[in-house]
């Protein structure tokens, strides 16, 4: 009786160790699972963000290599230029006054992101590379630079 009893509790413990495993398991897979949907959700949101912003804009549309990295500016007036730019591993935009000192730090924060690439496929149509995604623009600019 007692022997049978110990047998009996021995594979109860195994029982719930396996259980417990098993859930452990499966939260990591999950939350592994919402990060990789809210970095895919963050990069579809940098493309969209940038060609609602692009779109109407049959201005000046440019590239710019600044001292954090490459920028966006689309111009908003005589001096004025929208900048969007990847900074500290975030998506942010700021109005700025082309006369004055830019501070990235400043500017407003749009979502998390990896990676920010623009490139200009042919006059007009911006490339956009947003981690693993890719998007594309129509917008005034971008006379053939590369």
């Amino acid at each position: 009786m007692k022997k049978t009893s110990l047998i009996l509790l021995f594979l109860y413990a195994i029982l719930i160790l396996a259980l417990l495993v098993l859930v452990v398991a499966g939260a990591r897979l999950y939350a592994g699972a919402v990060d990789r949907r809210a970095s895919h959700d963050n990069q579809r949101l940098a493309l969209a963000y940038i060609q609602s912003q692009t779109a109407g804009n049959e201005t000046q549309v440019r590239t710019a290599d600044m001292a954090f990295g490459q920028a966006l500016l689309l111009s908003e007036g005589e001096d004025l230029q929208t900048v969007i730019y990847l900074y500290g591993g975030q998506l942010r935009t700021q109005l700025w006054r082309g006369t004055m000192n830019f501070f990235p730090e400043e500017g407003n924060v749009l979502c998390d992101l990896d990676s920010l690439e623009f490139t200009w496929e042919a006059p007009g149509l911006l490339k956009i590379t947003a981690g693993d995604n890719t998007g594309y623009a129509r917008c005034g600019g971008g006379s053939g630079e590369r």
